[in-house]
C-alpha cells in the first residue's frame, strides 16, 4: 500500500478544501492510504470561536455593502483542518522550527 503525506497551510481555505477532496478519493480506494498531514504554517491554528466570529463578520460585511448577497450557512471557514483530519482519524502535525 502506498503512503501519502500531504503539505498545506492550516490558515488557507485551499487546503481544506484539497484535503477533504483526497480523503474522498481515498475512501474508494484500497491501494494508498494518508499516512499524515504537514502544516506548513508553523503556528497554532484559529480556536473554533474566533474562526465562528470571522465567519460571521465576513458575510455581515458581505451582506452589508451587497444586500443581495445569500447568507451563508455553511462554510469551510468554520472548519479547521485539524477537525477534518481528527474526524479521520489522521496525525497532523506542526514542524518544530530550529534557528
Amino acid at each position: 500500500m502506498d503512503k501519502l503525506v500531504i503539505f498545506g497551510d492550516a490558515n488557507l481555505l485551499s487546503t481544506k478544501i484539497l484535503l477533504q477532496e483526497i480523503l474522498s478519493i481515498i475512501r474508494r480506494r484500497d491501494d494508498i492510504c494518508l499516512a499524515g498531514v504537514i502544516d506548513t504554517a508553523r503556528s497554532d491554528p484559529k480556536g473554533k470561536v474566533k474562526r465562528i466570529v470571522q465567519f460571521l463578520v465576513v458575510n455581515l460585511a458581505k451582506k452589508i455593502f451587497n444586500p443581495h448577497e445569500k447568507f451563508m450557512t455553511k462554510n469551510m471557514s468554520t472548519v479547521n483542518l485539524y477537525d477534518i483530519c481528527r474526524k479521520a482519524n489522521i496525525e497532523a502535525f506542526i514542524p518544530k522550527t530550529e534557528m
